[in-house]
């Protein structure tokens, strides 16, 4: 397992990228202050940033603690039993330091913000989330797994990042079909 930790989504999401190809593409523009979220959500800026791998986002979840499981796809882990959610795949790049932040650190850009630091290896990658009920923990939201498989290029975009995410959304539907 590539990492693992407890991340809390506050404006109802979670948002994957790597510090310094957001640096790269705005370069002395990104400055403090700087809303990503509201260029990413009111433009098609955010549309080109997925595709290209700059940022992997979880989107329209509960503002709650959650479980994140990163992982290649060779590597296993006792994961939680009810899944509710199987994504598509999200291309990913990673140069140097993948993060991973709620969404209120691209809302207002300090530069130095909440991110946990997931030790990942520079590349792309086509990824996959799942999402899972994480029974008899009621402090947390549910569990993101991203499984990440290296790529030679860029990976196509095949996952929908506007559709449901929230786990708990997700697991009082009835049968849930995680794809």
């Amino acid at each position: 397992m590539i990492w693992s930790g407890i991340v809390q989504a506050n404006l109802s999401g979670l948002a994957f990228f790597d510090l310094d190809l957001l640096k790269e593409r705005y370069g002395p523009k990104l400055r403090k202050g700087s809303n990503l979220l509201k260029r990413y959500t009111t433009t098609d800026e955010g549309d080109s940033v997925i595709r290209e791998g700059l940022v992997l986002p979880i989107l329209s979840i509960k503002d709650d603690d959650y479980m994140v499981v990163v992982r290649t796809k060779d590597e296993e882990w006792g994961r939680p039993q009810k899944s509710v959610l199987k994504t598509g795949i999200f291309p990913l790049r990673v140069q140097n330091q993948l993060v991973v932040t709620d969404l209120s650190d691209l809302n207002y850009w300090s530069g130095e913000g909440d991110w946990l630091t997931i030790p990942a290896a520079p590349g792309y990658y086509s990824v996959t989330v799942h999402g899972y009920e994480v029974e008899g923990e009621q402090d947390l939201g549910g569990c993101y797994e991203l499984v990440l498989v290296p790529q030679e290029t860029i990976p196509h975009l095949t996952a929908d990042p506007y559709a449901e995410m929230d786990i708990e959304t997700l697991a009082t539907k009835p049968n849930p079909d995680p794809k």
